[in-house]
């Protein structure tokens, strides 16, 4: 791989990995394996410029952030794109350099990175309702949803290294973390996951550690 950056887990066991560098997706089995790669680098369908974030759905297919491009691509199992999700502007289902994603209960929520929000779509790529306002983020990177169904957006950049949480009606709830680099502060907090017991993972890129928060 070139630059491994975003990781998925779908069902019966596959997982994937958006490679950044090498503009393409790597789809593994249960037991590692790698079954097939996808995309290359191009703005054409099925191609990407700088994938980052990746998610699967209940159905198993798989969402690609293809962040140069400013969209997000649908592709299912065997690695055929479906459809083309967002397209590059700062109107409403647009997107500007987008990061990060996650699917809940049949929506898409898009890190919109260059817009300062994030953005919801359906599974079939209509606009859903509105995610966050323009100006309740900054440069949203890392996003995941958690144990209550909320969502958990890490933003990056000097004056707002932090993470947000919002409900799925894009409702601000509470924040937590500032910049800095002692315990429960962030330098880009561009990752996030959530464990089997709730617990919160950052990857808290620039102080180059993983700082784990209780839900």
């Amino acid at each position: 791989m070139g630059y491994p950056w975003g990781i998925a887990f779908g069902r019966y066991g596959v997982w994937a990995v958006a490679d950044h560098t090498n503009h393409c997706v790597y789809l593994f089995d249960g037991e590692d394996q790698l079954v097939r790669k996808f995309g290359r680098n191009g703005t054409s369908d099925g191609e990407f410029r700088s994938p980052c974030g990746i998610a699967f759905d209940e159905d198993n297919h798989i969402y690609v952030v293809d962040s140069s491009n400013h969209r997000v691509q649908k592709f299912d199992i065997d690695g055929n794109r479906l459809l083309q999700i967002g397209s590059h502007g700062s109107g409403d289902g647009q997107l500007q350099s987008p990061y990060g994603i996650t699917t809940h209960n049949g929506r898409i929520y898009v890190g919109d990175n260059g817009n300062h929000r994030v953005s919801v779509f359906l599974y079939n790529g209509r606009i859903s309702t509105k995610g966050t306002d323009r100006g309740q983020l900054y440069s949203p990177s890392g996003l995941v949803t958690d144990v209550n169904g909320f969502f958990l957006v890490g933003e990056v950049s000097s004056s707002t290294d932090r993470v947000s949480v919002f409900d799925h009606a894009g409702v601000f709830i509470n924040c937590f973390g500032s910049s800095g680099s002692a315990s429960g502060q962030f330098n880009s907090p561009n990752g996030i996951a959530v464990g089997l017991n709730g617990s919160i993972y950052v990857s808290d890129y620039g102080n180059k550690r993983i700082q784990i928060f209780t839900n």
